[in-house]
């Protein structure tokens, strides 16, 4: 059988294969099959440039600079974010921009740097859009970067009124949609007896 990406290239639609390849390169970063969407992703680059469309670039460098942050290849995600903030779409689109300033807060995470002001602008943004997903993300990640910095009470901030009446197991409802429930109970495991003092 013929796939998807097989057709689009075999008819030469090329935007409808680059739109394949990047929902490709999602769906293996999303599997931690990250080489496969660095491979992915490159492909999608060499058919957005030969398209001339610079909107698909701007996406695929922030997704490329994630997966890269994510291999620990920091040098390589800075310099791939270089190219992104130099482009217009970031000072064009509220939404181009939200979608940078959350990766920027990810590889800023990945290379265990203070992520805070990048966060706070991302929580900002998408409660304005609103884009309740990457509100919701973002302060989680916000909280794990306040942990990680050691400023605690910063960190339990968005938790004082919750956690004075819920137990450790009932985290505050947010923190369910944006993360796993292993991840929503480590940080609620660690604010918790703060929480308290």
């Amino acid at each position: 059988p013929v796939s998807i990406l097989e057709l689009a290239e075999k008819i030469r639609s090329l935007s409808n294969a680059a739109r394949i390849l990047n929902n490709l390169g999602i769906a293996y970063h999303q599997a931690n099959r990250l080489r496969e969407a660095l491979a992915v992703y490159h492909r999608a680059t060499t058919l957005a440039q030969k398209m001339g469309d610079i909107t698909a670039m701007f996406s695929i460098r922030c997704n490329l600079a994630h997966i890269r942050a994510r291999l620990g290849e920091i040098r390589a995600a800075e310099e791939i974010l270089g190219k992104v903030q130099g482009m217009p779409h970031a000072r064009l689109s509220k939404r181009a921009h939200l979608f940078l300033l959350y990766t920027l807060g990810l590889v800023n995470r990945l290379s265990l740097r203070d992520a805070r002001r990048a966060w706070i602008a991302c929580i900002r943004l998408a409660d304005e859009l609103p884009d309740p997903l990457l509100a919701s993300s973002g302060r989680l990640c916000l909280i794990e970067n306040e942990i990680y910095q050691g400023r605690w009470a910063s960190a339990r901030g968005p938790f004082v009124g919750p956690l004075r009446v819920a137990s450790r197991r009932d985290p505050p409802r947010w923190i369910g949609r944006c993360a796993p429930g292993a991840r929503a109970e480590v940080v609620t495991r660690v604010l918790a007896p703060r929480c308290a003092q």
